[in-house]
């Protein structure tokens, strides 16, 4: 039987290169509820991607809610684009190492338009030498720092994180230290994806952000840390899988498995070919063909959470989850 969230994810599929999106036919439930539809677009963030799935599928009233939502959308997006470019460039002036991450530059990068993701702060990844200098250089361009980032700077082996808000409204920029992301294991190393990083344009300006192996990486372990809970994140990791070539995905495979990370991996890739379906290559299509139990346990309780409305709730329950999606862990 389908679920609203399985025609969202439907659309959301459509939006983004997959098989066109078809109203599902009436079944024993009756009609579908649009306003539920209309709350699980806000929820998992893919106003964008579901407004162009939909289409004139969609119900008038509704189409016209999301027009409204859209305008003000294209306007910040843009604002945001401009502001990364921006930086990026003060950044690369300077000296400083800066790998911009998420938001305007996986929009650009997987998406093709800065438009087709919701966005809603900046982030940069920082040379561990280079981050209080980082600080200092938005903070002369008038941004203000609202944690102790000298301090957080002196405990490389520590998650590190400084946010950073703009004296204008409505732009938050953090900045992460060497130590980001402690989902990571330390498996990446911002000198070795420094060495691989590719150059995007933002605006006016270039940027530079991770390679396509290291993007993916990135994104399977970030889904996997926040228990999958917004569709966004399975469609950011579908697109960014099809942009993968072989040698790449078979690389980026490896890795994984020698770093612990098979299953988290595994699970990724299997819940972006249940929910978006794009094409990615052979090593990543094989990995997501044949999970093992645990991972479609895993994949199991995302499922269930999404068609049920709910999220997985409870610090414990979150951190079970993490536990268990790592390879070789007991239950």
């Amino acid at each position: 039987m389908t679920t609203e969230f399985d025609v969202v994810a439907g659309a959301v599929a459509a939006a983004c290169g997959g098989a066109a999106f078809t109203p599902p036919a009436a079944d024993a439930r009756g009609p579908l509820d649009w306003s539920r539809i209309a709350r699980l677009v806000g929820r998992h963030r893919v106003l964008p991607l579901a407004a162009s799935g939909f289409g004139a599928a969609a119900p008038d009233a509704l189409r016209a809610s999301w027009r409204a939502e859209l305008g003000p959308h294209a306007q910040r997006s843009l604002h945001l684009l401009a502001t990364a470019g921006a930086i990026a460039s003060r950044f690369d002036a300077a000296g400083i190492r800066a790998l911009a991450v998420k938001g305007p530059v996986l929009a650009v990068v997987g998406y093709g338009d800065p438009l087709r993701r919701s966005y809603g702060d900046l982030d940069f990844w920082v040379a561990r030498a280079d981050l209080v200098r980082a600080a200092e250089c938005l903070a002369a361009e008038g941004y203000t720092l609202d944690a102790p980032l000298v301090e957080a700077a002196r405990r490389p082996s520590r998650f590190v994180q400084a946010t950073l808000n703009a004296a204008r409204p409505g732009v938050d920029v953090e900045l992460h230290g060497e130590a980001f992301i402690r989902f990571v294991d330390h498996t990446f190393d911002f000198d070795g994806s420094w060495a691989t990083r590719r150059a995007v344009r933002l605006g006016a300006h270039t940027a530079q952000t991770l390679d396509a192996g290291d993007t993916l990486h990135y994104l399977a372990l970030h889904g996997d840390w926040h228990n999958w809970e917004r569709l966004q994140w399975v469609a950011d990791l579908a697109v960014a899988a099809r942009a993968c070539d072989e040698e790449t995905a078979t690389r980026l495979a490896r890795r994984a498995a020698r770093a612990g990370h098979g299953r988290v991996l595994a699970s990724a890739l299997t819940l972006a070919r249940t929910f978006v379906a794009l094409p990615m290559p052979s090593a990543l299509a094989d990995i997501a063909a044949r999970p093992d139990p645990r991972t479609t346990a895993l994949v199991a309780q995302v499922t269930t959470a999404y068609r049920a409305d709910s999220a997985i709730l409870g610090a414990r329950r979150r951190f079970v989850f993490h536990l268990r999606s790592r390879d070789g862990r007991a239950r």
